[in-house]
This record gives structure tokens, sequence and C-alpha cells, in this order.
């Protein structure tokens, strides 16, 4: 649970907000979050606008990305994935992995979404002197891209011993990540943003 007045989420937050079933993992706290008008500023990178789809929408009333954010309001604030963001990114991903697994062979790369997400969150950080920023994902790298199993959000200093950490891993491993999680209690019956969400796991609408 996070006290801090700035959070910054990656698109899975987003997209579980979307198209979660009722009963997924933080998708009460994801929509506290999202309706309480005085809560934190939620900053989020430019790249959410690629990395959530159009089939996200699917029983909602948003027709865009550009749609679903205007409609969030002016708590919620983009911040561009720069030219500089997208070096660091790059730097971030040639970070040499050591699986912590002793019978694993193989190891793992920062998947380029993900590298990009968590620049943009430095970059905030760092330049634009949101000092008390904190990453929330709900990233344990479980899935898979294009390159396989990528670096877990949520446990990247057990794949980087601190002897083996270059400078830029090492502002990644001093920015707080966690996941989403706001306050205890049940949405049921409750209407958010314009869904409902019921006692049933898995029964929810979504307005249109």
């Amino acid at each position: 649970m996070s006290e801090s007045k700035n959070l910054f989420w990656d698109s899975c937050c987003f997209i579980r907000y979307l198209s979660g079933p009722s009963d997924a993992e933080c998708l009460d706290d994801i929509i506290r979050f999202v309706e309480d008008k005085a809560g934190p500023t939620i900053h989020y990178s430019s790249l959410a606008l690629a990395e959530i789809r159009p089939s996200h929408f699917k029983g909602t009333h948003f027709k865009s990305a550009l749609d679903f954010f205007e409609d969030l309001g002016p708590r919620f604030v983009q911040i561009e994935a720069n030219p500089n963001v997208m070096v660091w990114a790059g730097e971030l991903r040639d970070s040499q992995s050591t699986n912590p697994y002793p019978k694993a062979t193989t190891t793992r790369v920062f998947s380029t979404p993900d590298a990009i997400q968590l620049m943009t969150c430095i970059y905030a950080r760092d330049v634009l002197d949101v000092k008390d920023i904190v990453f929330q994902t709900l990233d344990q790298g479980k899935g898979k891209t294009w390159e396989g199993k990528c670096i877990p959000l949520l446990g990247i200093e057990e794949w980087f011993p601190e002897p083996t950490r270059t400078e830029r891993l090492k502002t990644v491993c001093g920015l707080t990540r966690q996941k989403p999680y706001q306050a205890q209690g049940t949405l049921a019956g409750v209407v958010a943003h314009g869904k409902s969400f019921n006692t049933q796991p898995g029964d929810q609408d979504r307005a249109h």
C-alpha cells in the first residue's frame, strides 16, 4: 500500500482496470485509485497509448486510448517517452542478468516496453523532480514476449547481484516498485467509472 502523492502506473494497471475479471488481483484497489478524486497523481508513459489495444475497450464506452485517458481527467499525467528515455532504455536492456535459480541455464533481458516504462519513471523522478514517485505494476515475469520470458519488474534485484549492476541498473534498483494496492474492502454492488461490480467472481458488466 502506497502513501505517496505521486504514482507511476505500468500499462498493465490500466489494462487490468479495463478488462480484468472482477476477481482479478488488485482490481478493487486500482478502481479506488481511479475513483478517488483526492487521490495521488498517477503518471504514465505515452507508451501506454500503444500498449492498450482497441480490444481492451470491449464492453466499455471508450472508443480509443486517447478517449480513455481524457476521460480519466487531470489527475492522470502523461509523460512522453522522449529520446533521453529511449537511450536510457537501451542501456538498461544491455544489462547482463544472472538467473537466480541454480539449475536454470537461461538468462533474461528487460523487454523493450518494460525498459521504456521504467526509464520514463526515472525521468519523472530525476529530471521532472517528482522525488516521491512510486512505480506500480503487476509484472512478475510470468508472461512471454517475442524475446521469451523477461526480467520481472517486481524482483529485478534477484536477477542482478549487486556487484554486477551498472550505474543505469542501480538507478532502477533504487526506484520503489510495488503492486497497486490501496486499501481493504470490497466493491460489490458499486458502480465505478461506468462499470458495475457484482458479488460473483467473473461477473462484471461494463456500461456503454
